[in-house]
């Protein structure tokens, strides 16, 4: 394989992927400058320049590689040139892996307020997806903390009862970490370049909790439509 071809293979997938719905995504990787080496200078296959510049090093050892193994380090050095072009904030998103609840997903634990659970935790536990639980538990340990006991939740509306209200109402975030650290290979969970490369080859398949991938995928595109 040439890297030319390798190059042109990476493209078709990222833009069959929906990250490609961001039209400066591939405005950008039509810009990047692909430097190719005929002698094998790093360890890597591929390495974004250390200069800051958009321009991304193929090294021999990237020739060996075939299908989606030869593509995905040069999404993933992609991925980390986006990184750099977001806003300090943005950067902190994916730090923290910052999400908000779902409409349904504080439905689901309002409905159990009043469906003759006797505790939190059976109430917690009842929800069937990891990030149904994760958001129950959030609001759970909300209510705790402000001495609510669960005997006490009958009647209250978690959208307007001061302590889960802007959380409820999907103006407060959480942060992912436990979860996605919990479900997805540390390197995709670190690297937002290589939660990109998964992203686009597999889906992000490598996330093994269904919900957990969702919100994850719904990150990693958030933070791409910031990296203008």
């Amino acid at each position: 394989m040439l890297y030319r071809e390798v190059i042109e293979a990476a493209k078709k997938a990222l833009e069959q992927s929906d990250l490609s719905s961001e039209p400066h995504v591939i405005v950008l990787w039509d810009r990047t400058n692909w430097r190719t080496h005929t002698e094998q200078e790093v360890a890597a296959e591929a390495e974004l320049s250390r200069e800051g510049e958009a321009t991304i090093h193929l090294y021999p050892s990237l020739l060996r590689l075939e299908g989606d193994a030869a593509i995905k380090p040069l999404l993933r050095e992609f991925g980390r040139f986006l990184y750099a072009q977001l806003s300090i904030d943005a950067k902190r998103e994916w730090k923290l892996k910052l999400g908000l609840p779902t409409k349904g997903q504080v439905d689901a634990f309002q409905s159990r307020l009043s469906t003759g659970f006797k505790t939190y935790k059976e109430a917690v536990e009842s929800l069937i997806t990891c990030m149904d639980r994760f958001v129950a538990l959030n609001l759970a340990n909300a209510m705790l903390g402000n001495k609510l006991a669960f005997g006490g939740t009958n009647n209250v509306d978690i959208r307007t009862w001061g302590p889960t209200t802007e959380y409820a109402t999907l103006r407060r975030y959480h942060s992912m970490i436990p979860v996605v650290s919990a479900y997805t290979p540390q390197a995709v969970a670190d690297d937002l370049g290589e939660a990109i490369a998964d992203y686009v080859v597999t889906d992000l398949n490598s996330c093994r909790e269904k919900s957990v991938a969702s919100a994850f995928k719904f990150l990693i595109k958030r933070l791409v439509s910031k990296s203008r």
